[in-house]
């Protein structure tokens, strides 16, 4: 590949203990902006990637304070350094394990919500949109957990990014 691509990824095939199989990534390549379609959604799994050592030189390593999704941070930060190369290949296959980061729900929410408080200006720039669809994800999940007072706060950062959209103002009042 050129000089200017950094990390290399495959697709990849995800085992589940009840016996279903999931091709990943569901979108394999976005032809739009990279860094925007990495911030819509964690299409890379560390597993299937191949990164140049360059890439962890200029973007960091991975950010432990977060307990989950931290390649997705660190794609996030990787795509302003380096371009990425798909192979439409699977040339992985992973099982996720009942005991498995991927199946504590937690963990993943408060690692969503840590990278989007990290990335919440890049979030904010990129689209209008996308900052309201994290944030009423997080909110609206905190509210399913029944903790309120973070659902309240995330679901305000959704509405006030789009006030006129029924389902982020329906769910903040």
């Amino acid at each position: 590949s050129s000089p200017e691509v950094g990390v290399v990824y495959s697709q990849y095939e995800r085992a589940f203990s009840d016996g279903h199989t999931l091709l990943l990534p569901i979108v394999p390549h976005p032809k739009k902006n990279f860094q925007k379609a990495l911030l819509e959604a964690n299409i890379i799994s560390m597993q299937m990637a191949l990164v140049k050592k360059q890439v962890f030189q200029e973007a960091g390593f991975f950010d432990e304070s977060i307990p989950a999704l931290q390649d997705w941070e660190f794609w996030i930060r990787a795509s302003v350094f380096t371009h990425f190369k798909f192979v439409p290949e699977v040339l992985m296959k992973s099982y996720v394990l009942e005991d498995s980061i991927a199946n504590n729900k937690s963990k993943r929410l408060y690692g969503r919500e840590l990278i989007f408080q990290k990335h919440e200006q890049t979030f904010r720039v990129a689209s209008p949109a996308l900052y309201a669809h994290h944030a009423f994800n997080i909110g609206h999940t905190y509210g399913l957990n029944g903790n309120i007072a973070q659902a309240i706060q995330y679901l305000g950062k959704s509405w006030r990014a789009r006030p006129f959209t029924i389902k982020c103002f329906g769910a903040y009042v």
